[in-house]
């Protein structure tokens, strides 16, 4: 997959982004990543990362996930796969210490050191992670699971993940009218949506298989989803204005432990804005302060755009 552009972020109205490692972790690299992280910020955004990758041991930048997040600014946590076959099928004690190492790791710098975590398709689902808070003292709210609308099964799992006290992060179908019956039947188990964010998994791989497991085909992640999945939940009713807004910003802020600059319009914040239309289409995009995107269209490109 190549790599992103500022004008392709900036025209979803994205000002904030969280780079991550998915199945390679061999010709990819967390160096290469943190240097993307920061050609965007030079570029105006505001850009973090997660070190590793699916598998382990994780790939890290300065030998271990602890010093990663502790000694890098831009780390904030680990990423992991758990219930895939493209994993490290990792077991619950390897799971366990890596949420001791980012737990720590961010408890030296005030950082969420959260654990990133891509649930894949197994009928496992979130049980490591059940397993992890039942028989340690790792509390719940340390791991992030991703894609948790995968499959009815896994998004009830998901909706127990919530109600024992942890958080979940949804994948923003690419079929995006999906996320309206994804977002009814978390209200209709009367959901704590503060506990709920919508991503776009964009610009990652998304690789199809046939009945037999092998590759057939791959495509790349829109990160335009985010502004659909917006446009749907509002415009069918299914949640109000502000309370959809909350899944995109507020929510997400609150999880990585940056609500004091991001997330919000307060005083001292950083001024990313976004100014829509009445079918909250996307007609200005400011990040700090800075015009972006103007009538639809970016008007600061990358450096190599």
């Amino acid at each position: 997959v190549p790599e992103i552009s500022l004008s392709t972020l900036t025209e979803a109205g994205i000002t904030t982004v969280v780079g991550v490692l998915g199945t390679d972790g061999v010709t990819r690299s967390p160096e290469t990543l943190l240097a993307k992280v920061k050609a965007l910020r030079v570029e105006g955004l505001s850009a973090y990362m997660y070190t590793g990758s699916y598998h382990l041991p994780s790939v890290t930048i300065t030998g271990s996930v602890k010093r990663d997040i502790a000694l890098i600014e831009e780390v904030i946590g680990v990423k992991i796969a758990i219930s895939d076959h493209r994993g490290s099928q990792p077991t619950m004690d390897e799971l366990a210490k890596l949420a001791s190492e980012a737990r720590i790791g961010g408890m030296l710098t005030g950082k969420p050191g959260i654990v990133h975590v891509h649930v894949g398709g197994g009928s496992r689902g979130l049980d490591p992670i059940f397993a992890v808070v039942k028989q340690t003292e790792i509390p719940i709210s340390q791991f992030l699971p991703t894609h948790v609308a995968r499959d009815t099964t896994l998004l009830r799992q998901g909706i127990d993940f919530v109600n024992t006290g942890g958080c979940i992060d949804i994948t923003v179908p690419n079929k995006t009218d999906k996320v309206i019956s994804i977002t009814k039947e978390l209200q209709e188990n009367e959901i704590d949506f503060t506990r709920v964010t919508l991503s776009s998994d964009g610009n990652g791989s998304k690789p199809r298989f046939n009945d037999r497991g092998e590759l057939i085909g791959m495509a790349t992640g829109d990160v335009g989803v985010l502004g659909k999945a917006l446009e749907m939940l509002v415009e069918e009713k299914v949640l109000p204005l502000p309370d959809a807004l909350a899944l995109i910003t507020s929510n997400p802020a609150d999880r990585l432990g940056i609500s004091s600059k991001k997330g919000s319009i307060q005083e001292g914040a950083d001024a990313d804005l976004l100014i829509l239309n009445e079918e909250l289409r996307i007609e200005q995009v400011f990040a700090k302060g800075r015009l972006m995107v103007d009538d639809g269209r970016a008007v600061v490109k990358g450096n190599f755009e």
